[in-house]
């Protein structure tokens, strides 16, 4: 029978009466549509799994989600702040409810089966969880000799084959900016994600990003957690800098597992191992393209966190579920008119679903 989510920051109303629900999908894959809803103020997410809950209105509180009488399973945000599953309060931002009739309930939402393994996925935002990220850029030349160093890890620029012990060759058959780029993406691409500890590596050349044709690597840590540092470079000619995103969804992979009623720690839980080498659980974090604003005289464009998420079937044809992010706050700038700067006017991100990589029904 369908159901009714009604949220407050400190309780959960299980309504049995028309109306709309976050999910709707088959999560955990027990032939039963399940229902989500979150406390933005909280940084929590509630999957109640579908089952017959009677005619009677029912009260239940954030904690009981994953009881016995009540299974489901529960999603918290990993660090202060981080909002998970807080999305846009746009109809009263004031409001500490949300109602049948009230579609403010975007930061959580049904992605489908996006990765095509049988099984439905969910959406979650986090606009206040930060990400480290950093960019590496080529300034001039590099001398043989010359390192970067990522998490710990020694790239050495070799033009001899000859480099010194414990670090990793990057070789080249020219010094310039361009060639020592190419060489050091390509040395990094060999070494697997987990091993490096970053993601989305993105390499760019020319203008008009980044300024002016400067050619750059940009990546983000696969930890969330920030360490000074982590990026190094003992050449002048090689300038490395830190940053911190904010603003995050989350793409969770049903799995039968979830039957067991747990509670998962996002992003902590998400794609972590056991110790027997499996994942806890599987997902893809997406991470805002945007800075976190660290105060007035910050020069870098202001943050634009993700806050809307939600599936949108089959966009493209190709039999794959397809989901969209949404980023209102995002500036649209123009790099050869920066006068002409439009704030606010918000970004979307369609993204195709797809089973690559980590996405394999397969995978690890």
């Amino acid at each position: 029978m369908p159901v009714t989510w009604m949220a407050t920051v400190t309780r959960m109303y299980l309504l049995d009466a028309e109306g709309y629900d976050a999910l709707g999908d088959d999560f955990n894959n027990d032939g039963k549509a399940d229902i989500g809803n979150f406390g933005v103020d909280v940084g929590f997410v509630g999957v109640l799994f579908g089952r017959t809950y009677g005619n009677a209105t029912r009260s239940i509180r954030c904690e009981q989600i994953g009881t016995p009488n009540f299974p489901g399973v529960k999603f918290v945000g990993g660090i202060q702040g981080a909002k998970l599953g807080g999305g846009n309060k746009s109809i009263d931002a004031d409001a500490s409810v949300f109602s049948s009739g009230q579609r403010g309930q975007y930061g959580v939402s049904s992605a489908g089966d996006f990765n095509l393994d049988g099984l439905e996925d969910l959406l979650i935002a986090a606009p206040g969880q930060t990400w480290p990220a950093a960019k590496i850029e080529f300034l001039g030349a590099v001398a043989d000799g010359d390192f970067v160093s990522i998490n710990g890890l020694q790239f050495e620029f070799d033009t001899n084959n000859a480099i010194s012990s414990g670090r990793i060759s990057v070789k080249i058959a020219a010094t310039d900016a361009l060639t020592a780029q190419r060489a050091l993406l390509d040395a990094m691409n060999i070494i697997s994600a987990e091993t490096l500890g970053v993601s989305s590596l993105q390499s760019q050349n020319q203008f008009p990003a980044p300024l002016p044709d400067t050619p750059t690597i940009n990546m983000l840590r696969r930890s969330y957690t920030p360490s000074s540092g982590w990026v190094t470079s003992s050449t002048a000619n090689v300038k490395t800098t830190e940053m911190t995103r904010q603003g995050v969804s989350y793409l969770v992979f049903g799995d039968p597992t979830l039957l067991t009623n747990k509670t998962f720690v996002l992003p902590q839980d998400l794609n972590r191992r056991n110790s027997s080498g499996k994942r806890v659980l599987k997902g893809i974090v997406f991470v805002s393209g945007y800075e976190k604003d660290s105060g007035p005289n910050d020069t870098s464009p202001d943050e634009a966190p993700i806050t809307s998420v939600a599936g949108l079937g089959d966009v493209d044809g190709d039999g794959f579920i397809d989901i969209i992010l949404g980023a209102p706050e995002a500036d649209f700038i123009n790099i050869i008119a920066p006068e002409e700067r439009r704030q606010s006017s918000g970004e979307a991100y369609l993204i195709y679903g797809n089973s690559f990589g980590l996405n394999a029904p397969t995978a690890p």
